[in-house]
């Protein structure tokens, strides 16, 4: 007994990165209009943080960081070592799929619910994301006829926005608000203009956090030209004298000897 099963790779791509940007713009719709996302908090925890929000998040996101993500990166890995045993391709693999775990752990465990674990995830994603960008840079110099040069040059700069984004993050969040009375504990007056710069600085890292997401995806995206003819298939395999056996036919009941493709 064999049946067929096929998805066409592009679709993956394009599937997952839509479903997450359909995702994201549901959940800070509904987290803005029911109140739980206010200025200057626009971070992307924040959208997902609450319910029904945090429902959509985790029901969206789960595809993509498990299936488009990992599944892409793959199959980018698989076509860079027919050409080179490059370190950085598997780096690059490596990087993308505990990035996709920090997503899902992200999507799973919201910041209300443990704010150090949500954390963790977020840092294995941003990290794990940028590593990813960068050795995907390092794999088109060793395989220089693979890709496009506008594809190239797409990474490349994709590569600088989000690297950009994490380092203006970093130092943001340690000139300008770790070190705020308002973050520390010490306390704001409503109309202290410490508050107002604290507010601001905050609502700059969370679209800043926004950009490096969107960047970090879009990388993603520009593999699309080279997987053109790939394909998705599940392959499920029966050894042979192993399942349960029909006495009367004297043969596996499934319908087969040893090697049958399920699915495939």
């Amino acid at each position: 007994m064999k049946h067929s099963r096929e998805l066409s790779l592009p679709v993956v791509v394009w599937g997952g990165s839509i479903l997450a940007s359909i995702t994201f713009a549901s959940a800070y719709l509904i987290s803005v209009n029911n109140g739980t996302l206010e200025y200057p908090y626009f971070y992307l925890s924040s959208s997902i943080d609450s319910a029904p929000a945090s429902c959509i998040g985790s029901f969206g996101l789960s595809p993509v960081v498990l299936v488009t993500v990992p599944v892409t990166a793959w199959v980018r890995y698989e076509q860079v070592r027919e050409i080179t045993k490059s370190v950085a391709n598997r780096v690059m693999v490596v990087a993308a799929f505990i990035s996709a775990i920090g997503a899902h752990g992200v999507a799973s465990f919201q910041a209300h619910n443990g704010l150090a674990i949500h954390l963790f995830f977020a840092g294995l994603f941003f990290v794990g994301g940028m590593v990813a960008v960068l050795m995907s840079i390092v794999t088109d110099y060793y395989c220089p006829n693979m890709s496009s040069g506008a594809m190239k040059t797409a990474r490349k700069l994709l590569a600088t926005v989000v690297c950009g984004c994490l380092l203006t993050m970093a130092v943001i969040g340690q000139l300008f608000i770790s070190s705020s009375p308002c973050f520390t504990g010490m306390g704001c007056d409503i109309d202290d203009s410490r508050l107002v710069d604290y507010n601001f600085w905050m609502c700059v890292n969370a679209v800043l956090e926004i950009v490096t997401l969107a960047g970090i995806m879009s990388v993603y995206v520009t593999f699309l030209p080279d997987l053109e003819g790939w394909k998705v298939k599940v392959h499920i395999e029966r050894e042979s004298g192993v399942g349960s056996t029909d006495p009367l036919l004297g043969a596996d009941s499934l319908g087969g000897g040893a090697g049958d493709v399920l699915i495939q």
